[in-house]
C-alpha cells in the first residue's frame, strides 16, 4: 500500500509540474489530476491506518475470546474434571479481567500438600504469591479450583 501512496504522490508532482508549463485550459485539467492523485494518496493513508487499528483490535478480541473460553472452562468444570490431571494439560492463561487463573497443583518436590498457583507469564513458570527463591522441581499434577461457596447474600462478597 505504501508503494501505491508513493506512486500517487509522484504522479501528483508530475501533473503539478506539467500544469505549470501548460496552456491555461490544459493546466486546469492537469491541476485537477494532481489534486485527485493527492486525494487518492490521502485516502490510502487513512485506509492503512484503519487497517492497522483493525488488526490491533482483532488481536485484542482474539485474546479476550481465549480468556473467556478459559474462564468458562474453569468455571464450568464438572466434578469428573476435578480429578488430578497431568501438569502438561494445565491452562496457562488469564481471566477476562486480566488476573492470572489459579489452579490447584500437586508439587511433591516443594510442598507436602496441594497448593494454588498461577502461570507467571513474565518468568514462564508456575508461581504463587508466597513462593520465594528458585524453582524446586515442577508440579506434577493439577486440578481446577472449586467455585467459591455461595453465601446467599450478594452483598457479602
Amino acid at each position: 500500500m505504501t508503494d501505491h501512496i508513493t506512486r500517487l504522490r509522484g504522479m501528483a508532482d508530475c501533473y503539478a509540474a506539467q500544469s505549470a508549463r501548460a496552456r491555461d485550459d490544459f493546466a486546469v485539467d492537469l491541476s485537477r489530476d494532481a489534486q485527485a492523485c493527492l486525494a487518492g494518496a490521502a485516502a490510502l493513508e487513512q485506509l492503512a491506518t484503519v487497517r492497522e487499528v483493525l488488526a490491533a483490535d482483532l488481536a485484542v478480541a482474539q485474546a479476550r475470546v481465549l480468556a473467556l473460553e478459559l474462564d468458562a472452562k474453569h468455571k464450568g468444570a464438572t466434578v469428573a474434571s476435578r480429578a488430578w490431571q497431568l501438569i502438561e494439560t494445565a491452562p496457562r492463561g488469564t481471566l477476562l479481567d486480566g488476573r492470572p487463573m489459579s489452579i490447584l497443583v500437586w508439587w511433591p518436590s516443594r510442598f507436602e500438600w496441594p497448593v494454588d498457583v498461577y502461570w507467571d507469564i513474565y518468568h514462564e513458570r508456575w508461581a504463587n504469591d508466597g513462593m520465594e527463591g528458585d524453582d524446586d522441581g515442577q508440579p506434577t499434577h493439577w486440578m481446577p479450583l472449586p467455585a467459591p461457596p455461595e453465601t446467599g447474600d450478594d452483598d457479602a462478597r
